[in-house]
């Protein structure tokens, strides 16, 4: 399977299992959203890097791992102060949880490398930042 075509594939099985967000394959920025799709929350899937093949003669340019990112973007409205910013980051960070334990089989080895959140530094506005590896067969 392409490297496009897996990312489509995660991107409509994250879709389904999150049918509450907006998810994108495409980045924009914050000021480039409407606070509608935003307090609904953005999830963006990135394509990141490849990495790690086999180096012996047969498996060239296979077994590598594919590093993705998945950011989240969020509004908790006007008076949203920095504490309803970090409720609203957390409960996304469990869904992307459940997501990755509960995937489809068809996705393969997916897994959850490591998470960030704003800090509520940027209240009413939020972020997460998620990196997730696919690992190549």
């Amino acid at each position: 399977m392409s490297t496009d075509a897996y990312l489509e594939q995660l991107k409509d099985a994250l879709a389904t299992a999150m049918p509450g967000r907006l998810v994108t394959r495409e980045w924009l920025d914050p000021g480039q959203r409407k606070d509608e799709a935003l307090q609904q929350g953005v999830i963006t899937l990135i394509s990141r890097r490849e990495q790690g093949y086999a180096d012996y003669p047969g498996r060239e340019a296979q077994l590598g791992t594919l590093e993705l990112a998945l950011i989240g973007q969020l509004h908790c409205g006007a008076k949203g102060n920095g504490l309803d910013v970090e409720r609203a980051e957390l409960a996304l960070v469990e869904e992307v949880k459940a997501f990755v334990t509960n995937r489809p089989d068809e996705l393969g080895n997916l897994a959850l490398r490591s998470w960030e959140q704003s800090g509520q530094l940027e209240a009413p506005y939020g972020w997460v930042a998620f990196s997730l590896n696919w690992y190549l067969n």
